[in-house]
């Protein structure tokens, strides 16, 4: 692999980073304005925790090159995640 394909491809790994902080952001903000005495705000920072982990050991055990559905995760896996968590804390567990 070249320096140029290596670089391009950090920039589109840097690209996702940014995109997934800044929806994480949003999506923090309105997970605290909900009255739901702090019920989603805690499912978003398990979320986000456990988001965070499993890129870190993406990173660490990424290939050399860069597919689509990494970036996808990168950008959209916390959504995913958020919406998994939900549906398993509302209905498996019962949480309101």
């Amino acid at each position: 692999m070249t320096a140029d394909a290596t670089s391009h491809a950090d920039e589109r790994l840097r690209a996702a980073i940014v995109f997934a902080m800044v929806l994480q952001v949003v999506l923090g903000l309105l997970c605290a304005l909900m009255l739901d005495f702090g019920v989603l705000v805690r499912l978003f920072g398990i979320v986000l925790v456990a988001f965070w982990v499993g890129f870190v050991v993406f990173l660490g055990r990424r290939p050399p090159t860069l597919t689509r559905i990494h970036l996808l995760f990168v950008r959209y896996g916390f959504v995913v995640l958020l919406v998994l968590g939900w549906l398993v804390a509302h209905f498996a567990l019962g949480v309101t």
